[in-house]
């Protein structure tokens, strides 16, 4: 009768240790679901202001580094709170950037200062053509533009729009 008890209850021990794993299981992968589609979905846009895309030609310099060297890089798509651009180096957020490039039809350069938000390894390394260097895509949060200069970006953003080039 003891042997049945002791045996009874090894099982119900077995059964709970079964249904706590199963239950941290679900609450595991609930708590990654729901960060995943809380923060990475594609559905709710996060940025204040509407992109478009735009191959654009920027000049940028570090402002944070001794050596100021003018790099080119090239956009991808900007906004009036900032350009997603392509780059050969590896910068870190926080950098700071001074940034020139011309709008497709326009003559004025637009000269920017902006932060690096984020970067990321771009897929598809190592660079085009044979090229050994790596590329980097990074978001960059423009901190000073021109009020002129913000106007013509912002007419050159709603022409895009409008065209349907937004992002």
């Amino acid at each position: 009768m003891i042997i049945v008890q002791v045996g009874l209850i090894v099982f119900l021990i077995l059964i709970l240790i079964a249904v706590y794993q199963d239950d941290r299981r679900k609450r595991k992968l609930a708590k990654k679901s729901a960060t995943l589609n809380g923060v990475w979905d594609k559905g709710a846009e996060r940025r204040k202001t509407p992109r478009v895309s735009a191959e654009i030609e920027v000049h940028y310099e570090v402002l944070s580094n001794d050596a100021a060297k003018k790099r080119d890089a090239v956009s991808r798509d900007i906004s009036l709170g900032g350009i997603g651009i392509g780059l050969t180096e590896k910068l870190f957020p926080g950098t700071l950037l001074e940034l020139q490039f011309n709008l497709p039809q326009n003559e004025k350069t637009i000269i920017a200062q902006g932060e690096i938000v984020w970067i990321k390894e771009a897929s598809g390394n190592p660079g085009a053509e044979g090229n050994d260097k790596k590329l980097f895509n990074a978001g960059i949060k423009f901190t000073k533009v021109e009020p002129q200069d913000e106007a013509v970006l912002g007419s050159f953003i709603n022409q895009r729009r409008e065209r349907g080039n937004g992002v």
